[in-house]
This record gives structure tokens, sequence and C-alpha cells, in this order.
């Protein structure tokens, strides 16, 4: 009985010794990201997302690989195909979508250890920059205002701030158009005031939304056009 004890003492360790050799600790690099949505991007700019990865493993250090399916299209990593990690450590993977062609462009990026693999699906679509004058202004205008990312700051209660709101909104429009009609008529020195008085103080004072920095740039680039000073 004492020898079968024995035996099967020896068995249990050369298992347990083949299972060390075998299957080590598995290194695990988490990444809390399943997609990266780039949306739209001009042609030929750069657009960085950043990734967190994290070594979840408290005794072993791994190196943590990047991979994209075939065909990226404008897709890249920084650093570009690998990191070392210490063990417990998280470290930063910069994600660059930089299209070269308009239209949608997606992929898989892969975040793999050696016993280990994350798929996180990446996309975005690549778009030639709109000309910058009063009529494409006015029409982001109004599709900031009807998509709800450009609204009007009112003063008082109730209805009534929702109308000095609307009012606000109104105003704005028009002194865009009386730009606009400055500008047909040649009279640039005018148009520029009108321009830089919407950009510096008017939007600000008059709207709120997270399409202001998109109608500020796009007002700057009709000054730099117009050379206004």
């Amino acid at each position: 009985m004492r020898s079968n004890y024995k035996r099967n003492g020896i068995f249990i360790f050369v298992m347990v010794f083949a299972a060390m050799i075998l299957f080590p600790n598995q290194v695990k690099a988490l990444v809390t990201e399943q997609v990266i949505d780039f949306e739209k991007v001009v042609l030929g700019t750069p657009k960085t997302v950043t990734v967190k990865i994290t070594n979840d493993n408290p005794t072993d250090k791994t190196t943590v690989y990047f991979r994209f399916t075939e065909n990226p299209c404008g897709f890249s990593t920084d650093p570009s195909m690998s990191v070392e990690l210490p063990a417990g450590e998280t470290g930063v993977l910069r994600v660059k979508f930089v299209p070269s062609e308009e239209g949608p462009c997606s992929g898989t990026l892969y975040v793999m250890t050696r016993t280990t693999r994350n798929a996180i699906s990446v996309r975005g679509e690549g778009i030639t920059e709109d000309v910058a004058n009063i009529e494409t202004l006015l029409k982001l205008f109004d599709e900031s205002v009807n998509d709800g990312t450009l609204e009007g700051k009112g003063e008082g209660k109730g209805k009534g701030k929702r109308k000095s709101a609307d009012n606000r909104l109104r105003t704005l429009r028009k002194m865009i158009v009386k730009a606009g009609d400055m500008i047909e008529n040649e009279d640039i020195i005018e148009a520029c005031n009108k321009l830089t008085n919407i950009y510096g103080k008017k939007l600000d004072s008059f709207a709120t939304g997270d399409a202001i920095p998109k109608l500020k740039n796009m007002i700057q680039r009709i000054m730099e056009d117009l050379k206004c000073k």
C-alpha cells in the first residue's frame, strides 16, 4: 500500500512539473477598446487615437505584438510592431489613420502575446476638404442646428429663454449672410470686420455646442482666403 502511495506521489509530481514546462504562466495583454472609429478624416491628414495596453501578469514581463489585417488603407501603429511591458505595467499604443483615398476604410488590429490575442475593429472614412466659403459655412451652420450640435444661448426662463436662444441663432445666421453680401459686393474690409466679430465674439456669446470649433475653423479659412488682417 505504501509503495502505491509513493508511485502516485511521483506520478503527480511528474505531471505538475510537465505542466509547468508545457503550460507556463499565461501572460495577457489587456486592451479596453474593442472598436476604434476615426469617423471622417480629410485626405492626407493624420488622426491619432491612444490605446492603453496592460500586462496583467504580476510576475512576468511580456512582449506585445501588433498586426493589421491585409490592406489597412492608411492605418498604422506607433510602435509599429511590438512593445515590451514589465509585469503589471500599462503601456500606450498610438493608432493612426492617414487616408489616401476617399471613402470608408476598415480593418482589424490584432494585439497579441505568445498566448493571447485581442482583436480591435478599426474604421474611418477619407473625405476631401470642403471648400471654405459663405455657402459652405451656411450649410454647416444649418446642418449643425438641425442635428443639435449648435444651439442658441438664451436668457430668461421657460419659453422666453427658448425664444431668446432661437433669436440669437437667427441673428448669427443673418450676420453670416451679410458677410457674404459684402464679399459679393467686393467690400472685403467690411466683410473681414464682420467675420472677425462672428469668430471672436458672437459665436461664443450667442451659441453653444460641439459644432463651434468647426464653424470657427471654416470662418478662419475664409478670412485667410480673403487675406483679412
